[in-house]
């Protein structure tokens, strides 16, 4: 069974009830991919498991070369979705690896070890959804992220990914007012989390919370997230979160979370309050208790970076406030 389109041959060469395996060659460009995706995409849907024979391809566009990525992203990504290319010539092996190609969709030499390699996580796995303006979009968000944790064995921080997915969808809907789309990237060293809208003149401002105000949005990422920000285009901007996933990721967020907790405690009393010092003083003493003297020095780090972005946050809003009163 095979099609051809412009140039570009698609041709199932087998099928068993664990994998479909496909053979492309001619010329793949930007304006041919319809094919190849439309014949990828219901093996990836049927079967799961897909190997695609290369050695035929040749690429029009490097761009093109992206396509194999993204149809295993829409497909739900590893491993729910499995796809692996074998047989490329040198010069196509090596584009491939520079476009990063081969981080998510591995590349063997020839169809055996290509078998094995449906079995090994690739160096990078990644799906993604488009949820709409509605309220409900944070909820589905938080289900999506649970579901990748545990197809990732992300456990140490699916409960923080939940939160910081949930904020940026909020944020998405709620003040850009748009859609969004989530994408979901886990690599070597951890999660980033995207959230993309159409809004990209509606810039997010962490907004200190009230007093007895929980802390939420930008300020909540933050402390969840080991880095964060926002990458503005011309007709979107993505804000993004990365959380590390290694064996000290649970210590760091421990010292982010204390952090935050005097941060909130300075908030809820008041900078100048005679009840900030003491409530802080009575934080520090818990944590060294429980978790030693070097603890409570890295939290002490971490509290002049929590500090400084909330009172940047705060000025920031203290100078919006004063552009925008009528009187």
């Amino acid at each position: 069974m095979s099609a051809e389109h412009l140039g570009l041959a698609v041709e199932l060469v087998s099928r068993d009830t664990n994998v479909s395996v496909f053979a492309v060659s001619g010329e793949l460009s930007l304006s041919s991919p319809g094919l190849l995706t439309r014949s990828l995409a219901k093996a990836l849907a049927d079967s799961r498991r897909v190997l695609v024979d290369v050695s035929g391809l040749r690429l029009g566009s490097p761009a093109a070369a992206q396509v194999f990525p993204a149809l295993l992203a829409h497909a739900g990504g590893w491993p729910a979705a499995r796809l692996v290319l074998f047989g490329a010539y040198p010069t196509l092996a090596r584009t491939f690896s520079a476009l990063r190609v081969t981080t998510t969709v591995p590349l063997a030499p020839e169809e055996a070890t290509a078998r094995l390699l449906l079995d090994q996580r690739p160096p990078a796995v990644t799906r993604h959804v488009h949820l709409a303006r509605e309220l409900s979009s944070a909820r589905r968000a938080r289900l999506f992220v649970e579901g990748a944790c545990a197809d990732w064995q992300l456990e140490v921080i699916r409960d923080d990914a939940m939160v910081v997915v949930s904020e940026l969808v909020a944020n998405a809907v709620v003040h850009a007012g748009t859609g969004c789309r989530v994408v979901l990237r886990y690599g070597a060293r951890g999660l980033t989390i995207s959230v993309s809208d159409q809004n990209p003149g509606r810039l997010p401002t962490p907004r200190v919370p009230a007093n007895g105000e929980g802390m939420h949005g930008l300020f909540i990422v933050a402390a969840l997230s080991l880095q964060w920000g926002v990458s503005p285009g011309r007709d979107e901007k993505c804000v993004w979160a990365f959380l590390p996933a290694t064996a000290s990721a649970a210590y760091s967020h421990t010292v982010r979370t204390a952090a935050s907790d005097a941060v909130r405690a300075v908030l809820a009393h008041g900078v100048d309050s005679p009840d900030a010092a003491p409530a802080v003083r009575h934080l520090v003493a818990r944590l060294a208790e429980h978790h030693g003297s070097q603890f409570v020095q890295d939290v002490a780090e971490e509290l002049v970076v929590e500090l400084a972005e909330a009172s940047a946050a705060m000025a920031t809003e203290d100078e919006h406030e004063g552009r925008t009163d009528p009187t």
